[in-house]
């Protein structure tokens, strides 16, 4: 079964150029079971940390340019509904753009709602179950640490679907999907770039961050998590992912225009603000 094949890291280079074509519930079940064993969210000790602060951090030149391009849209706004789309993890990404926000004056307008299939790590970041002190330190952020804290305890948790979000249309300025897709078939990344487009307001931003791998880095990289284990010394399982390219991805939003990219070597980052095709 192809699930072993990633566990065991011997997937074939034909089972790797399938992934993008296996059944959704497949890709669900998977991830449940990583995200629901992996108990180290937001933890500064685990060995992909340095690695998480280092691609979100990337996130931040996309906010800054969106935000460039629409300070007067925002400084107009009396809240600025942040919607963070697949947060198993925790809200590391939504940590980048609070920080970014705060740089120009408006991270306290921030109401923030995280969203995961998940809701276990969805509580333990509201109720600031991790060491949040490590994270801040280690992040290097300029927003105060106690900001942070208000603004996650005050945070909506949503159980939910990224494809179905039973968010209100035009609901939220901006729409962040980071690192999250790789986990959903070539068919479901594209209903949750026309979820997550959906959901934003006219002139919104669309924050997207994502992995790419090729065939030889994707097996590199699954020999890498053989040794990832929880808190209970048991092995992770680990999930099935796809890959896109930066542009298949950007194309899957098809009423935004782009203001932001930058392709690093097995990841990238990309703002659109809603509204601006057709």
């Amino acid at each position: 079964m192809i699930v072993d094949t990633l566990h065991d890291a011997t997937i074939s280079r034909t089972e790797f150029e399938v992934l993008p074509y296996l059944d959704r519930r497949l890709y669900e079940k998977t991830a449940r079971d990583r995200f629901s064993s992996l108990d180290t969210h937001l933890n500064p000790n685990h060995p992909d940390f340095n690695l998480r602060l280092e691609v979100n951090a990337h996130l931040r030149d996309a906010v800054d340019s969106y935000v460039e391009h629409n300070k007067e849209y925002l400084e107009r706004q009396d809240k600025i509904k942040v919607a963070e789309l697949g947060a198993s993890l925790g809200v590391i990404s939504s940590l980048y753009v609070l920080d970014r926000l705060h740089r120009t004056g408006l991270a306290d307008k921030v109401e923030l709602t995280i969203l995961d299939i998940c809701g276990e790590p969805l509580e333990r970041t509201k109720q600031l179950d991790f060491d949040l002190q490590g994270l801040y330190e280690k992040a290097d952020f300029s927003i105060p640490l106690e900001n942070i804290r208000k603004i996650l305890q005050n945070a909506r948790i949503v159980e939910g679907n990224v494809l179905e979000t039973q968010q209100p249309d035009n609901s939220h300025t901006i729409s962040l999907s980071a690192f999250s897709h790789h986990h959903l078939n070539i068919y479901d990344k594209e209903l949750a770039c026309k979820e997550s487009e959906r959901i934003a307001t006219k002139n919104g931003g669309l924050i997207v961050g994502d992995l790419t791998f090729s065939y030889s880095d994707f097996v590199e990289w699954l020999r890498k998590h053989q040794t990832e284990r929880n808190s209970q010394g048991q092995r992770v399982p680990y999930a099935v992912e796809s890959f896109v390219s930066l542009k298949e991805h950007q194309d899957f939003f098809s009423n935004s225009s782009l203001v932001f990219q930058r392709q690093y070597p097995q990841h990238y980052v990309f703002a659109m603000q809603r509204g601006g095709r057709g």
